[in-house]
């Protein structure tokens, strides 16, 4: 369950619900919670309850916000920080989670592009922010900060667009650097995708659990046992989006069975924020069950994946 805009103290009421669906808590954290009293009592309370927190560092808007090509400086910085106040303080972290992201403003910038259903006005975007030199220099010094917190001991998760996956019918990295994301090639603990209904089409036309199914598929193909999916978004709670991708229990269902289908092992549900919106986080996790089912298949799902696999060759 991620956890990004409700204060500490509103997740601990939740933590009750976490422990008894054995829900893992993958917790938003800032430069500036580091050290707070809020912020320890949480990850305490978690410990106590048999939650296990995984430290979801998130640097500010200034810098980004989201961790990506550009920004690795301030963010070893805020890793050191909030591992060696969590070492210190013994409050029960093992795990960080890197969401690599574009940065705050050019992701506005995509995601506006996303929800107003113009989709060619993304293609620029994207273009001007290639540059693999960069990239290839950016990639070798993500791929040295985490071998650097792994001999720290620190798992390292990392979590990325699913566009990523339709960057590998060629030897080159072009998708990634477009959304200035180094994942590819970098000894993650485990690498996740947010396949969120609502990147993908008009509430009114999803393109269902075979979206699901087929990013799930890739990641296991690419990344085995290390693969895992997020799904979203639940209520319409988001840093640059107010588009819900689930209006009920159900829908949320069939996704999580498209999951187990796809043999990815691990899921995510963003967020725990509009679980709380919409009916409350009990109702929300009750019977959601990793269980394979038979998925109609989409034509439009490998539509959408060929067209962001094309900007491959522009």
């Amino acid at each position: 369950m991620y956890a990004e805009f409700l204060r500490y103290d509103e997740v601990e009421l939740e933590l009750p619900a976490l422990a008894e669906h054995e829900a893992e808590l993958v917790l938003a954290i800032g430069p500036d919670d580091v050290g707070t009293g809020a912020l320890e009592s949480v990850l305490l309370a978690a410990r106590r309850r048999g939650v296990p927190v995984r430290a979801w560092l998130l640097l500010d808007e200034d810098d980004g916000y989201w961790p990506g090509e550009t920004n690795l400086g301030a963010f070893r910085d805020h890793v050191d920080a909030f591992w060696s106040w969590n070492r210190r303080g013994k409050l029960g972290v093992e795990r960080i989670v890197v969401d690599m992201e574009p940065p705050l403003a050019v992701s506005n910038e995509l995601a506006a592009a996303i929800e107003e259903d113009r989709l060619a006005d993304a293609i620029p975007i994207l273009l001007e922010h290639r540059d693999p030199e960069a990239f290839a220099a950016a990639h070798a010094q993500w791929s040295a900060a985490v071998d650097d917190w792994h001999a720290d001991g620190m798992l390292v998760d990392v979590v990325a667009l699913p566009h990523l996956l339709d960057d590998f019918a060629d030897e080159d990295a072009d998708l990634q650097d477009m959304f200035e994301s180094p994942v590819d090639g970098i000894a993650w603990d485990e690498v996740g995708f947010m396949v969120y209904q609502n990147l993908y089409g008009r509430p009114d036309a999803r393109l269902g659990p075979d979206l699901v199914r087929s990013y799930g598929a890739t990641a296991v193909e690419r990344y085995g046992e290390r693969a895992a999916v997020a799904l979203g978004t639940i209520g319409d709670i988001g840093k640059n989006t107010s588009s819900i991708g689930y209006p009920d229990v159900e829908a949320l269902r069939v996704d999580v069975q498209a999951v187990a289908t796809a043999g990815v092992g691990t899921f995510r549900l963003f967020s725990l924020d509009g679980m709380r919106e919409m009916g409350g986080t009990a109702a929300w996790l009750a019977d959601l069950e990793l269980v394979p089912a038979e998925i109609v298949p989409n034509p439009a799902v490998q539509q959408a994946r060929d067209t962001v696999a094309a900007l491959d060759a522009l």
